[in-house]
Order: structure tokens, then sequence, then C-alpha cells
């Protein structure tokens, strides 16, 4: 499978991606006011987005990608 169904994405795999998209664009948003599960979905999504944009960045320039 490369994709993630919708009918497989949970509510609260919801509700941490749209906390992890206010956290995107609010970044001074203070983390420590927020609960244990969700800081952790935010720094994991947050990897992976960062992983993306660098493979992303890497292809564009012609670089090998390091997966």
């Amino acid at each position: 499978m490369t994709r993630c169904p919708k009918s497989i994405i949970t509510a609260e795999s919801m509700y941490l991606l749209d906390e992890f998209n206010v956290w995107k664009r609010y970044p001074s948003a203070p983390l420590h006011a927020l609960p244990a599960r969700v800081v952790d979905a935010i720094l994991i999504l947050d990897d992976e987005f960062r992983a993306e944009v660098n493979s992303a960045n890497q292809e564009k320039h012609g670089q090998p990608v390091r997966r």
C-alpha cells in the first residue's frame, strides 16, 4: 500500500494532523502547554515533514537521496 486510505484515518489522527498544521502556521505556540501525546505527534510529523522537504530538495538538485 503506497497511500493511507481515508477510511483508516481515525478522528484522533485528524485531530493530531490539525494540531500539527496549527503549530506549523504558528510555530511560536508553546509546546509545553499541550498534552504529551500531541507534542509527540507534532515532533514526529515535523521530522517526517523535514525529511520529505530535504528529499525533494536533493532530488531537485540531482543529489542522491538517502532514506
